[in-house]
C-alpha cells in the first residue's frame, strides 16, 4: 500500500473517533447552556463550561495521588479529556470502552441540562 492509501486508511479510522470525542464535549456544552434563557448567555456559559472542565481536569491530574487526593481520580473519570488517549490506540480493546463511555458521558451531561430545562417556564 502506498503512502496515500495508508494516510487515507488512518484518516478513515480516526474520523469516527474524533466525532465521538467531540460529542462528549457537545453534550457538556449543550447541557450547561440549558441553564439560562438567553441564547447569548447560553453561548458564553457553554464556552466557559468547556474551559472550566478542561482546567478542572488538568488540576485534578496534577494533584491526584494517595489519601484524600484519590477523589481527584474520580473527578478525572467524569471528564471527557480522561478518555482521549484510549481513543488513539489502533485496537478495539481500548477504543470501544472509551467510545461507549464518552457517548454515555455526553448523553448524561445533556440529560442533566434537560432536567434543569424541563423545570423552567420558558
Amino acid at each position: 500500500m502506498d503512502r496515500f492509501g495508508q494516510a487515507m486508511r488512518d484518516m478513515l479510522l480516526f474520523a469516527p473517533k474524533a466525532w465521538i470525542y467531540g460529542l462528549a464535549f457537545l453534550g457538556l456544552v449543550s447541557g450547561i447552556s440549558m441553564f439560562c434563557r438567553s441564547p447569548g448567555i447560553a453561548n458564553v456559559l457553554g464556552v466557559v463550561g468547556y474551559l472550566v472542565a478542561t482546567a478542572i481536569y488538568y488540576v485534578a491530574k496534577a494533584h491526584a495521588g494517595d489519601g484524600w487526593r484519590c477523589i481527584l481520580d474520580g473527578v478525572q473519570i467524569v471528564l471527557p479529556q480522561h478518555h482521549y488517549f484510549a481513543l488513539l490506540y489502533p485496537d478495539w480493546e481500548h477504543t470501544l470502552p472509551s467510545a461507549v463511555f464518552l457517548l454515555a458521558l455526553g448523553l448524561a451531561y445533556l440529560f442533566i441540562g434537560y432536567l434543569r430545562l424541563a423545570r423552567k417556564d420558558l
